[in-house]
């Protein structure tokens, strides 16, 4: 892909998702602004999948480098740009509305658990079909982004309290396992 096709496309996505990636900040800035009305026993969470989604914005970002080696037509184009559309309206339906910042973290969670739960399937799905669609095969990870697509459906599916905290700590352990073997594989940005 020329620069100019990718200077694009990085900011295409670049505004998809660092409204989200705002949305999160925002948050964070309230509870520290505001202080926690809330002890963090009670809202971690909310807060682990906070952090979650903040995170896995800053690795879209950091992975729309690989895209710079595309052919990119109008279908890869569309294809590419569910990613940062979905994972943006997964964010905004887990960030609560600023009139409810300040309330019951878990409340909310609970409350949409259903919705963010299954937009962040819908990712997951994408982030399987990623590397098929757009490089011709198949990513030697892709279980463990399944995996991940799994979890999220779970996190729609169950109220349990319990089941929702082993489904945050095995999504963070998946995930880290993941931006582990990402950082070996793409490197520096600059590698590229």
């Amino acid at each position: 892909m020329d620069l100019p096709t990718f200077t694009f496309l990085a900011v295409v996505v670049g505004v998809v998702n660092g409204r989200a990636l705002f949305r999160t900040l925002e948050v964070y800035a309230d509870m520290i602004g505001e202080g926690r009305a809330q002890p963090f026993a009670e809202r971690w969470l909310f807060d682990s999948w906070l952090l979650f989604q903040t995170m896995l914005h800053l690795l879209l970002w950091w992975s729309i480098w690989d895209a710079h080696a595309l052919r990119l037509d109008f279908v890869r184009y569309l294809f590419l740009m569910i990613g940062p559309v979905t994972l943006f309206l997964a964010t905004s339906v887990l960030t609560p509305p600023r009139t409810l910042r300040g309330g019951d973290a878990l409340e909310h969670f609970f409350r949409v658990r259903e919705r963010f739960g299954y937009i962040s399937a819908l990712t997951w799905a994408w982030a399987v079909f990623y590397v098929p669609v757009l490089h011709g095969r198949w990513d030697e990870e892709v279980a463990f982004t399944a995996a991940l697509g799994v979890v999220m459906i779970a996190v729609a599916s169950f109220r349990s309290q319990n089941v929702q905290r082993i489904l945050a700590l095995v999504a963070w352990v998946v995930l880290t396992w993941l931006i582990v073997r990402f950082a070996v594989l793409i490197g520096p940005a600059s590698a590229a």
